[in-house]
């Protein structure tokens, strides 16, 4: 006889569940689902202490009955109609019944503190979760009293009665189910508000959940007050003819705003964000709530004339280039031989300084940078002239021009076999040349 165990439309281990039974993780108002050679029945988890005990409910053995006692017997009490729950327990067969329900819901009165629902005491959901494994995420709520056409009420998914009643919605990250402790509440989950819900894709912790927090809230911060209760008018509490409601809950903290502002107030407050930084959040839910934030129309700008101030013309003149100083200036020639470097190099060493050199390059910026070396270079023309003809530059050149390379060839025999030649001279002949 095979048994399998479902718990939230999700089989789990019968050594998983005793664990979070264990550690309160499953509750005795919870359901579980028991699939006995493909039979299923749903069971109050406190229906199964009742016939299984307390210390082992799952392992589906019955109670042992009580030991007989040697005391004196007592006057056995009035006999009401129908077996006693001991006999119940006693005459009850080791096979699982078909449908066992308690529809009992044990509960303290519901109290309302600031105008928000607070939950009965216990473990919160966040401190739930800590032993719990992922679940798949299905996008599904518990209707028992809504119609059973799902439908979608502002992004927030309502899903058809029953607890294995599955829907995914493509809008929002995906809504789990959540048994209610009030029989007349409807519980309704948001991206960020139940930690079972997160999507396993994009998991973030820690710093970088606070630090999308908070640029989610300054995005909220710079919304209309208009537009918030307009667009967001689904988040309010919402009352039904039956007697019922619906609200939204927060699984972390174990807390039901009930209006819109209490809604986001909640949702970036520090103690909320705490704990969502304990936790692994999905950034799909982040991005869902930018979506509703970001979705509205924009305002449309107001058109004021600006009056421009009188600007300062500068006039700038155009400069010659520093030839051989830069890469890819042009496709003459793809790189220098080891001869061009070569007699670079000896007539550079020939050379007697002349002030030809600086009057020609005294009215152009030196770089202080050469993106070819990668270095930083000093900021008068001998030393950038001494940067340009070393062996490291000339090697890393590419895309070199000719009229560069000829500028500086004439120019070195120029000045070395020319030596009284005018610098006007000499400039148009180089000009020519090159």
């Amino acid at each position: 006889m095979r048994t399998s165990f479902l718990y939230r439309n999700g089989e789990v281990s019968l050594e998983d569940l005793e664990v979070w039974y264990d550690h309160g993780l499953v509750t005795p108002e919870d359901r579980i689902t028991i699939e006995t050679n493909g039979e299923r029945s749903i069971f109050r988890i406190s229906t199964l202490i009742n016939l299984y005990g307390s210390e082992a409910p799952f392992k589906l053995i019955p109670l042992k009955p009580l030991p007989r006692s040697s005391a004196p017997k007592k006057a056995p009490p009035p006999r009401t109609s129908g077996p006693t729950e001991l006999q119940k327990i006693e005459a009850a067969p080791p096979v699982i019944p078909k449908i066992v329900e308690n529809d009992k819901i044990q509960s303290s009165t519901p109290k309302i503190v600031g105008g928000a629902f607070m939950g009965t005491s216990g473990p919160t959901e966040a401190q739930k979760i800590e032993a719990a494994p992922p679940v798949h995420p299905k996008h599904v709520e518990n209707d028992e009293f809504l119609s059973s056409a799902p439908k979608n009420v502002g992004g927030a998914f309502v899903g058809t009665s029953g607890p294995a009643d599955t829907q995914k919605y493509e809008g929002a990250p995906v809504i789990l189910p959540k048994i209610p402790e009030y029989s007349n509440v409807k519980y309704i989950d948001y991206p960020l508000f139940n930690v079972l819900a997160e999507p396993l894709d994009d998991r973030i912790t820690g710093k970088e959940v606070y630090g999308a927090m908070k640029d989610l809230e300054t995005i909220f911060n710079q919304l209309p007050k208009s537009y918030i209760f307009e667009n967001f008018d689904f988040l309010k509490r919402r009352n039904f003819a039956n007697g019922c409601f619906s609200t939204a809950i927060c699984r972390f903290c174990n807390h039901t705003p009930f209006g819109i502002e209490l809604f986001f107030d909640h949702l970036f407050s520090e103690g909320h964000i705490k704990l969502l930084c304990r936790y692994s959040i999905s950034m799909q839910s982040i991005f869902w709530w930018m979506d509703q934030f970001q979705n509205r129309p924009q305002p449309i700008p107001v058109q004021i004339p600006v009056v421009e101030a009188p600007k300062r013309v500068v006039e700038v003149l155009e400069t010659p280039p520093i030839p051989l100083f830069y890469s890819n200036t042009s496709n003459d020639i793809r790189k220098l031989s080891t001869f061009d470097i070569s007699q670079l190099g000896f007539l550079f060493s020939q050379l007697k300084w002349r002030y030809y050199l600086e009057d020609r390059f005294s009215s152009i910026r030196i770089p202080n940078f050469c993106q070819v070396c990668q270095e930083k270079v000093v900021q008068n023309p001998l030393d950038m002239i001494s940067h340009i003809f070393s062996n490291r530059h000339l090697n890393g050149l590419t895309g070199i021009s000719k009229s560069d390379l000829n500028f500086w060839n004439n120019y070195f025999k120029l000045e070395v076999e020319m030596d009284h030649v005018p610098h006007d001279v000499k400039e148009r002949i180089l000009y020519m040349r090159s």
